[in-house]
């Protein structure tokens, strides 16, 4: 379950813009409430409005580069085709992208960060609150990683298999890691980005529709 996704130094997004899933205390809100692990529910839809060409569409394309970049472990000579800085700067055209996360997997809250350049890794770092209490899985600068006590059980070993041009979540997920492992499928099996090309997200809606029975359920209750 999404909390909230956040994009820096990407696209027409210069500065942090954060998307949230949290609701607020405005009246009139209380139909579109899902229940969820955390002290608040969470919005059941949210709707992101603005002028054309205003960054609408740059949202979803962050959602999809931050799954890229979790799903497998990349090509070590890789330069990142999807690295696209705020070009109105002279200060971020070469600063990295950072893209963060915060969502739930059963019950449990994770918070994934990464940031990157053009071609490899600045930063990462995962943290999970299984009884309630942050604590960090990992936390990477570059080639250097730190791992929470009570994660570290595999993750040393992985982080040496680990190219600078690969995110260590797709790795450590690889080799079985759990925490990693419930991290990854939360960012890439439980979000579900439909219609990055807008001429053909109706049918990319009713496609996605008719494989799943529980989302076209969901989606004629929204109705």
């Amino acid at each position: 379950m999404l909390i909230e996704f956040s994009i820096k130094n990407f696209g027409p997004f210069k500065d942090k813009a954060v998307f949230s899933m949290e609701s607020t205390a405005l009246d009139g809100n209380e139909g579109n409430l899902l229940d969820s692990p955390l002290k608040d529910p969470l919005l059941g839809t949210a709707v992101i409005f603005g002028a054309n060409a205003s960054g609408k569409s740059y949202v979803l394309k962050a959602m999809d580069v931050l799954q890229i970049m979790v799903r497998a472990p990349m090509n070590p000579n890789i330069t990142y085709p999807w690295y696209q800085p705020f070009r109105a700067s002279n200060e971020t055209l070469s600063a990295p992208t950072e893209l963060g996360i915060a969502f739930t997997v059963d019950d449990v809250r994770y918070d994934y960060s990464i940031s990157f350049d053009k071609d490899h890794v600045v930063a990462e770092s995962l943290y999970h609150s299984p009884k309630g209490r942050k604590g960090m899985v990992f936390s990477r600068k570059e080639q250097n990683f730190k791992f929470g006590r009570t994660a570290i059980r595999g993750l040393k070993s992985s982080s040496m298999l680990t190219s600078p041009t690969s995110s260590f979540l797709s790795v450590a997920a690889q080799y079985n890691n759990e925490t990693c492992l419930a991290a990854h499928k939360g960012i890439v099996n439980d979000i579900k980005i439909i219609g990055g090309n807008l001429s053909t997200m109706l049918n990319d809606v009713i496609e996605y529709i008719n494989l799943n029975k529980g989302f076209k359920e969901h989606m004629m209750k929204a109705l």
